[in-house]
């Protein structure tokens, strides 16, 4: 009667833990915390990454070659906190016609932090409009830490972002498209 159940959670374990090995990558490809989208206009890879006020490489493949093209924000972020040169941890994503890209402001070992949030219809060099802070900030003494954000697209149409990370735990809050930046 319990052989079955085991047998089938054996099974998912090991499919689980189990990967074939990754595809090679081309270009410029060594970066940190890598957020990567499809424009859907012609089908060009974008893809984000910590470093160079958010850097912006585009590919016509996943494997590359991938060509650096320049920063998200390359005055840095509006959000008043030290860090705000250095934006780490992008996340990408699309709603209607316009693409977010979410970044978090910190520097390491801080709890002093904030998501920062841009966007662009494009996702072009030049064409990300920074509105700084979501509003999910943390000072020291909280039990989270505001870093790494990342959107997610719940079963009932609703987007949350998951964020946290370094202090405790993982949490979420609710993004309510219909606001104004």
């Amino acid at each position: 009667m319990f052989l079955k159940p085991l047998l089938l959670l054996v099974s998912f374990a090991s499919t689980a833990i189990s990967y074939q090995n990754p595809g090679a990558c081309s270009g410029a490809c060594n970066v940190h915390d890598p957020a990567v989208i499809r424009r859907t206009s012609d089908g060009t890879y974008f893809r984000f990454s910590t470093g160079n006020k958010i850097q912006i490489a585009t590919s016509s493949s996943l494997s590359g070659p991938w060509t650096i093209k320049g920063s998200a924000l390359p005055g840095g972020s509006k959000i008043n906190l030290a860090g705000n040169q250095d934006l780490w941890a992008p996340d990408v994503t699309k709603v209607g016609d316009t693409y977010y890209l979410y970044y978090a402001v910190s520097t390491f070992g801080s709890q002093e932090s904030a998501i920062g949030v841009a966007t662009s219809t494009t996702m072009g060099v030049g064409t990300w409009t920074d509105y700084g802070s979501t509003g999910v900030v943390s000072r020291a003494g909280r039990a989270y830490n505001a870093i790494d954000g990342n959107v997610v697209l719940a079963g009932d149409g609703s987007y949350y972002m998951s964020f946290g990370s370094f202090w405790g735990d993982i949490y979420n809050v609710d993004l309510p498209w219909n606001h104004h930046f």
